[in-house]
């Protein structure tokens, strides 16, 4: 009766532990946002797995427009060399593409690159994004997305779309082909 008691209570003790702790990336990405100036966060969310992770956010910048990140983690607000940008403005970015990608033989059981088509509606813009090369300016963390957002609008503002994807290589050997869906506001009369 006591061991039982006891297991009782340690899995009491575990699952509260767990279930405190499961969103505490997730609200501290979200209080982050709360104390940045000239922002409104419209709508977050992330994929809930053993940890609630691939944490995204759709902010306004007031004055300018909206932004939606994919990918955010606490470094996302420090120097990182990761910033994932999915839309700016009236413009959602999208790529296709072909790669390399890690999959496992199942004969042999051993790890292989193969290359494989892709596609994606995010890009990273960071320091060490395959997009940064289109940006003349450095991007370190999501301060920098929101005080760059006319700069940022005016790149992803010249890309083509879908008809006229622009072609270009990574630098792990991915070829791309980026392209903007533009959405059209609802005419007022």
């Amino acid at each position: 009766m006591i061991i039982k008691l006891m297991a009782i209570s340690i899995a009491a003790v575990v699952l509260v532990g767990c279930a405190s702790g499961y969103y505490t990336e997730y609200n501290d990405i979200k209080s982050q946002l709360l104390k940045t100036p000239n922002i409104d966060i419209i709508q977050m969310g992330g994929n809930k797995d053993l940890t609630y992770e691939d944490i995204w956010a759709e902010i306004n910048v007031k004055g300018k427009g909206r932004i939606t990140v994919f990918a955010l983690s606490r470094e996302s607000f420090k120097k990182t060399p990761k910033i994932v940008l999915g839309k700016i403005g009236d413009y959602d970015i999208r790529w296709e593409g072909e790669g390399d990608i890690e999959v496992t033989n199942s004969e042999t059981g051993n790890r292989e690159s193969i290359r494989s088509k892709l596609t994606g509606n995010a890009i990273n813009i960071g320091k060490n994004g395959d997009f940064s090369q289109f940006f003349n300016f450095e991007i370190k963390n999501i301060e920098d997305v929101i005080t760059k957002y006319d700069q940022i609008l005016s790149v992803v503002a010249t890309w083509p779309t879908e008809a006229g994807k622009k072609y270009f290589r990574g630098q792990n050997g991915t070829d791309y082909n980026v392209y903007v869906s533009k959405q059209l506001k609802a005419d007022s009369n």
